[in-house]
């Protein structure tokens, strides 16, 4: 029996390069910067960077449209070492960010660890009985963190959730507020919307746990609740969570 597998192999070569060369946007003779860009930005894209870092993909293409546009308007060696430089900066950034997109990708599919890390941060919902006997009306702190571009309650933060509404069925008295929290990535009014998302989740699962509607507040979204800076995949899964405010609802 005849085994035609090599032979598809062998003329998938030309026939591939053909549809890059048609699909290619680079200028013909330009050199090496400008095909490392154009292939750095294709990665980037599959690796879904535009949800991640969109405004940086979004550069980087820019960049190489207009260094491309450049060397096919001029011919003189200082216009064209400039189109090449900028070809070499588009390159850069669609690469740092297809980088940077992978390890907070690899960052959330290690939750595990997280929470390990996390849970060392933040008091278990058990120590609001405590601080109220202690007569300590008002604290802060997490009760749930988030995956990336997700307002899911974890299963970690379920268990959370479900000891705070022990807490607070124990004594009617205590308010929880509740503030939604994201990071830096993507676009302000999405980020603003998650925040809300994930204040919101929690209050629907203090409700499931029948925690009545006047326990629970959700704090109205603000510029001050997502991070300015992302300084790292670690940071950034920090700051994808809910906060809550326990305090007496009686003035003392």
């Amino acid at each position: 029996m005849l085994k035609p597998a090599k032979m598809p192999t062998m003329l998938s070569i030309p026939v591939a390069f053909a549809l890059v060369t048609a699909c290619s946007t680079i200028p013909k003779g330009a050199p090496e910067e400008f095909s490392h860009a154009e292939k750095e930005i294709k990665e980037a894209k599959k690796e879904n960077v535009a949800n991640i870092m969109p405004k940086t993909l979004s550069t980087a293409e820019s960049k190489l449209s207009q260094a491309s546009d450049e060397w096919r308007k001029h011919d003189d060696a200082k216009s064209r070492e400039a189109a090449t430089a900028m070809a070499w900066t588009a390159g850069k950034l669609a690469e740092d960010a297809r980088k940077a997109t992978e390890k907070v990708h690899n960052w959330d599919k290690d939750i595990d660890t997280f929470t390990a890390e996390t849970s060392l941060k933040r008091e278990t919902p058990v120590a609001v009985a405590e601080v109220t006997r202690a007569e300590v009306l008002t604290f802060n702190k997490p009760i749930a963190y988030f995956n990336i571009g997700s307002a899911r309650l974890s299963a970690e933060g379920r268990k959370a959730v479900k000891e705070l509404a022990e807490t607070l069925r124990k004594d009617p008295e205590l308010q929880v507020v509740l503030t939604g929290r994201a990071d830096a990535a993507g676009p302000r009014g999405l980020n603003e919307h998650l925040c809300l998302r994930r204040a919101e989740s929690v209050r629907k699962e203090l409700e499931a746990h029948g925690i009545k509607a006047g326990q629970i507040k959700v704090e109205p979204v603000g510029p001050g609740m997502i991070a300015r800076h992302m300084m790292g995949p670690g940071h950034m899964q920090l700051q994808r969570r809910v906060d809550i405010e326990v305090k007496s609802s009686v003035a003392h």
